[in-house]
């Protein structure tokens, strides 16, 4: 059986290539001779047909691919008076074709798409807090930066799927499976920090265990009806549990801050929801050296998606912003 999957607009491209010469050194370029001849006999079931849209006769159409058969040293296709059909060499040799011209019209793309001013749309997902506080101010220059540039954002604490949703990016905190779907680029990391005010550790001193932290009134954040347990580094013992019996608990990260900003007890959150405070002396770490290994913050995209200049605006700007 022959494929039957047309490729657009290329094979004219690489049939000019095939009949011109490289200037500065004064060949041909042979590694695409005889490339569209095979690929329109393919699409086309036949080399006669194949001639009538390239324009040539049914021989040279056969002559190429004959040639290109004897450069490669594979038979690409079986002949009979009747019908073509496909090797396994020549079947695996078309989706290598498929691939490659894939490659040449995203760089076609890149190349065109760098002369012009991203417009368009272009719909991401972020997560909640991080998309609010680290994303949004990045995404909000670029729009003021490129009038034609116009957003669609989803803040969710949900995985989105780029392809079955519609979405061109997705911000994801945390360990990527390897997937062969989807392309990442790292913005960024995230550590988790256990801190408190200088007033609440003045007045309740500074735990300097682990075990010390059932003693200290703790802040906690409401996850769906149940708080969320603080995390610790491989190897503390009982961590897990932590924090007991919490006397402040809130579903907002906002609220879990101002609580401990305003000394009501220990809190673990992102290191950089509150880097500022964390500066300015507004909040001290406490068991520092307990705090689990940092997540890995990557923007996403579908590896079938073109990458257009929008989104090349976009995803370069959080590289920029978020890092």
């Amino acid at each position: 059986m022959l494929m039957n999957k047309p490729v657009i607009g290329w094979i004219e491209f690489i049939a000019t290539l095939e009949t011109s010469s490289i200037k500065s050194m004064h060949q041909p370029t042979d590694h695409f001779q005889g490339i569209p001849a095979f690929v329109q006999a393919v699409e086309c079931g036949s080399f006669s047909v194949a001639s009538r849209r390239m324009g040539l006769s049914p021989s040279s159409v056969g002559k190429a691919v004959a040639r290109l058969e004897q450069r490669l040293g594979v038979q690409l296709f079986q002949r009979t008076t009747r019908r073509l059909s496909l090797t396994d060499e020549g079947a695996d040799f078309y989706e290598s074709c498929l691939r490659a011209v894939s490659e040449l019209d995203r760089a076609t793309g890149r190349a065109r798409d760098s002369r012009r001013q991203p417009a368009g749309r272009v719909r991401i997902a972020l997560p909640s807090l991080y998309g609010r506080v680290r994303v949004m101010p990045v995404l909000i220059a670029s729009s003021q930066s490129h009038p034609e540039l116009d957003l669609d954002v989803l803040f969710s604490s949900r995985a989105v799927d780029l392809i079955e949703e519609g979405f061109d990016l997705a911000v994801r905190i945390g360990r990527l499976d390897s997937s062969a779907t989807h392309v990442a680029r790292r913005l960024g990391e995230q550590a988790l920090m256990l801190s408190a005010s200088p007033a609440y550790l003045r007045q309740h001193g500074t735990p300097a265990t682990l075990d010390e932290l059932a003693q200290h009134t703790c802040i906690a954040r409401l996850r769906e009806g149940r708080h969320e347990a603080w995390q610790f580094r491989e190897g503390a013992m009982g961590s897990s549990r932590l924090p007991q019996n919490a006397r402040f608990r809130f579903s907002d990260f906002d609220a879990v801050k101002e609580a401990a900003l305003a000394g009501l007890g220990l809190a673990q959150l992102p290191a950089w929801f509150i880097s500022d405070a964390l500066r300015a002396g507004r909040l001290r770490p406490v068991l520092p050296e307990w705090q689990p290994p940092p997540l890995p913050i990557h923007v996403l995209w579908a590896r079938t998606t073109r990458m257009s200049a929008r989104m090349r605006v976009v995803i370069d700007a959080l590289a920029d912003g978020c890092g």
